[in-house]
């Protein structure tokens, strides 16, 4: 630390003719690098020191050639003369990131979010088409292009950094095999476009409700689709479906107007470099949380683990790729070890009919939330729909489609945020919540698989379910 506060003090010094009248270290990353912001003489900048020379060379010359291309990326103000620190134009402190989670989300996405979203895959076909016409890509860092190395090192990362510490059971030479497939699967395809490679919401600044563009080091040549995909998919923002549809239908069309979009073709590796991303993101999770003990990291691989399943459920894998097949199913229900050592907050989440009763708490704690769905539109009541329950496609959609059933939702997640949040904060380790309706079929188990999926996608604890009508 003390070397990097020095020698930013020293190349401040050379640009600016005045020594700062503060420096405080900025952010967290992922990375190596540090960040401070440095004031003085006037100005704010912020200030980087990374040892990684030829890291930081790959971000002058991308720097340098977006800039040509009036892309909105930060202006590189000074380099020290060992390349290892350089001064940033200072866009503040405000991510996209960091937006999204200081908005409360209820039954609408708010408007001026999505509007940044859209305005961000606007920007987009811009990096990947318009950038990469002579772009050098001889001098992106660590490798030129997107290939089967590429993969192979974040299926390798997944596997040591993820699996190994969870003691997820696998064979080996199987898994290898499976691995050598998968890569064939993503890189049969030549690319011939600017790869962004971490295009998240954490690396994009709002500065005058207009976005810029942060830590492009790591690109190189590759497909189209990775980079959207980790914009919408990532985990810590956790878009919802219908807004990641809408921001991937209006990223088409923007890209269409550039280049010939043939989306049929544009979806064929979708899914493989989907779950690419999710193992790349799982291992560096694995990495900085599991094996350096970070806890930002730690927090969020539940989030992580939760977007797997819901992916196998959406994307199944082909069946020729049996290791990973199991190896993921096994990943999306695991039970990460710090919960399973630690006294976290569990919500047991109930379905039940009144019929038969309210379901007993037997925590000692004296009870919890009960909510009364009979007042909710009842699918029961439509012959075609009587055979089904609530975690059935069908009913699903006849109760998605109720307002009433929506804003009811709305109100009980309200609840159930505040009371979980207190009990994390008091270190409380039970919570229940019960959901009944006239037969314990339909709206309750509906209501309740709602609800928990909502806890597991925003808190870091444990949710267990039961639906005591249908005995699961």
């Amino acid at each position: 630390m003390n070397k990097a506060l020095e020698q930013l003090t020293s190349l401040f010094i050379d640009f600016y003719g005045k020594p700062p009248m503060s420096i405080h270290p900025v952010g967290h990353s992922g990375s190596e690098r540090k960040y401070f912001r440095i004031e003085g003489a006037g100005s704010s900048v912020i200030g980087v020191f990374s040892e990684n020379i030829q890291e930081n060379r790959t971000y002058f010359y991308l720097t340098h050639h977006f800039r040509n291309l009036k892309l909105p990326v930060p202006d590189i103000l000074a380099i020290g003369a060992e390349e290892n620190t350089y001064l940033l134009e200072d866009l503040g402190d405000i991510t996209l990131l960091k937006k999204l989670k200081n908005t409360t989300i209820n039954k609408r996405f708010p408007d001026d979010i999505l509007s940044l979203y859209q305005n961000v895959v606007e920007i987009l076909p811009r990096f990947q088409v318009d950038a990469s016409k002579n772009l050098d890509f001889s001098k992106c860092y660590p490798v030129a292009e997107f290939n089967n190395h590429s993969v192979f090192w974040d299926l390798n990362y997944f596997k040591y950094c993820f699996l190994k510490p969870q003691k997820v059971q696998f064979n080996e030479p199987e898994l290898e095999r499976d691995f050598q497939k998968f890569a064939n699967y993503v890189t049969k395809n030549k690319f011939n476009y600017f790869m962004y490679r971490d295009f998240q919401a954490r690396n994009i600044m709002i500065k005058n409700n207009k976005p810029y563009f942060i830590d492009s080091q790591g690109g190189r040549k590759g497909p189209l689709q990775y980079d959207v995909i980790s914009l919408l998919y990532q985990v810590r923002a956790n878009l919802p479906d219908h807004i990641r549809n809408l921001l991937m239908d209006h990223y088409l069309n923007k890209l269409g107007k550039t280049i010939k979009i043939d989306k049929k073709e544009f979806y064929k590796n979708f899914s493989f470099l989907l779950y690419l991303r999710i193992m790349q993101v799982l291992g560096a999770y694995g990495f900085r949380g599991l094996i350096e003990r970070k806890k930002h990291f730690i927090l969020s691989l539940p989030g992580a683990i939760s977007l797997l399943k819901n992916t196998l459920q959406e994307w199944p894998l082909p069946h020729n790729l049996p290791e990973i097949k199991k190896i993921l199913s096994l990943v999306s229900e695991i039970k990460l070890l710090d919960e399973k050592k630690s006294n976290k907050l569990t919500v047991i989440i109930n379905s039940f009919s009144y019929k038969n009763g309210v379901p007993e708490d037997n925590s000692g704690n004296g009870g919890g939330f009960v909510f009364d769905c009979r007042a909710l539109p009842n699918p029961g009541r439509d012959m075609k729909m009587q055979k089904y329950n609530g975690r059935d496609k069908i009913i699903i959609e006849y109760l998605n489609s109720k307002n009433e059933v929506v804003h009811f939702l709305d109100q009980v997640k309200k609840l159930i945020d505040t009371s979980i949040e207190n009990y994390i904060s008091r270190k409380f380790t039970r919570l229940h919540i019960s959901f009944g309706c006239t037969g314990g079929q339909h709206r309750s188990v509906y209501c309740a698989e709602k609800l928990a999926r909502h806890i597991k996608q925003k808190y870091p604890i444990i949710v267990s379910t039961n639906h005591r009508e249908l005995h699961t």
